[in-house]
Parts: structure tokens; sequence; C-alpha cells
């Protein structure tokens, strides 16, 4: 009985999203949801165009919430202003006019975090999801304008300066698991050095839709020392690629 309310309520919802209705409140900043709608909040909006401006002039979304905050303008969630937060703001398609019903796919994801496993959403194929109207507050055009700077922005830029870092996202924690993702640093003697850092290296703050996590002692590594490493595995693999399989048989992954 729970399994078939649970696919009554699913295929319902799908059919009000169907009708250009929203089934649930979102919680996007810059608007009000009110019985399947959304209305633009001004106040946020005018926050949000600031932010597309700063972005668009060479803020990073890191600057962008130091200046927020600085400035006392209200977090979406909690007291804080974080870059993750700016970064996935500007990085929503909604402000365009459309919003994405049925994208991400969260089957299980709490029975496993229960368990005490990490887990998340995945994005269902693009031909699953439902496009939502909703009143845009920026145009498509300087969304892609905007969609272009922040990759320039990820790619490493800083100073007019890029830093590359091929393996970011890729790697691993050793302590933790999380991802590392790359960062670059100056020595006392103004020489500056590639890293890569856990994501969890440093603790968020508790919010409503995020529990705090502890900060992880896994470190900065060299990104000259690990990327040599990692290639000097692919170069071993190529030249034997029967030690791929080998390595695989192994232990069940590459390590």
């Amino acid at each position: 009985e729970k399994g078939k309310f649970k696919a009554r309520s699913k295929v319902g919802k799908q059919a009000k999203a169907r009708r250009g209705l929203l089934t649930h409140d979102p919680r996007t900043y810059g608007y009000r949801y009110r019985e399947g709608t959304y209305r633009v909040e001004e106040a946020e909006a005018l926050v949000y165009r600031r932010m597309v401006d700063m972005a668009l002039s060479g803020m990073s979304p890191e600057a962008i919430a130091r200046q927020l905050q600085a400035e006392g303008v209200p977090a979406p969630r909690g007291k804080k202003w974080y870059r993750a937060t700016v970064r996935r703001i500007l990085k929503n398609p909604a402000y365009t006019g459309t919003l994405y019903l049925n994208r991400y796919d969260a089957e299980g994801v709490k029975a496993a975090r229960q368990r005490g496993r990490k887990a998340g959403s995945r994005i269902r194929p693009r031909e699953s999801w439902i496009a939502v109207p909703v009143p845009p507050i920026i145009d498509r055009d300087t969304w892609e304008v905007l969609q272009e700077r922040l990759r320039e922005m990820k790619s490493g830029r800083r100073g007019g300066r890029v830093y590359h870092y091929p393996l970011s996202g890729l790697l691993r924690c050793g302590v933790c698991g999380a991802p590392l993702h790359g960062n670059a640093g100056r020595s006392r003697t103004g020489r500056v050095y590639r890293y890569y850092v856990c994501a969890n290296a440093w603790e968020r703050s508790n919010t409503d839709r995020a529990r705090p996590v502890a900060k992880c002692s896994g470190g900065m590594h060299r990104a000259d020392i690990l990327e040599e490493a990692v290639w000097a595995k692919v170069r071993a693999w190529l030249e034997d690629p029967d030690a791929l399989v080998r390595d695989v048989a192994d232990d069940g992954a590459v390590q």
C-alpha cells in the first residue's frame, strides 16, 4: 500500500508539473512560493542582479560572498554567505525563466544516509526533466555570458594568471573520501605553489539542509607531485596494458 501511494503521488506531481505548476517549494533565492507558482522577491532579486554584475566584472564567488557578508546582506539560509552558495545561485538556470522539476533522482538516498553511507542524488536524463515557467530575473544571453565567466574562474584564474588543476574533483581524500580540489598558495618568498585540498578541509556551519562537517585532517598536497604520480601510473599502463587488468582484478578498482 505504501508503494502504491508513493507511485500515485509521483504520477500526480508529474501531471501537475506538466500543467506548468510547481509541485513543491524548491526554495530558490529571489523567489517566493505560493500555491504552485513563484513570484519574484524584489529585494532578493536586486541582490541577485548585483551578484551577476560583480561576477561579470571579474569578482570570484568567494570574493562576492565576502562582500555580501561584510555588508550584512542576509544569506539565503543560515547566518553566512559561502562561495559554494554564491556559485550555486549564479549557476541556476531558473533565473532565465525556466525551472526544471524531476531533474534529480533521490531514490534510496535517505535510507543510505541513515545507515551511515555517503549518498547523493543522481541527475536523470534530460528528456525526463519537466520545464515549469517562472518569472525571469535576467535574460538568457546574460546568463550564458555569466556561465562562461564562471568556467574561466573555476579553471584557476587568479590575478590575471591561470593555474590548471587537471585532477580537480577526480582525486579523493585518503582520510574522509571527499574530492580534492585545486588551490594556489604563495610562500613567504613570493613563490606560488599549486595544491590539491580536501573539500572537507574547512568546517561548514549548520544550515537547514546541511549538517556540519568536521574539519578533515587530510591536509594540502603538492599538485606537481600528485600529478606526476598519476601520469607515471598512466604511462605504465600504456606501456603494459595487462598491468591495468591486473590492478583492477587485484583491488576491484584502480588504485
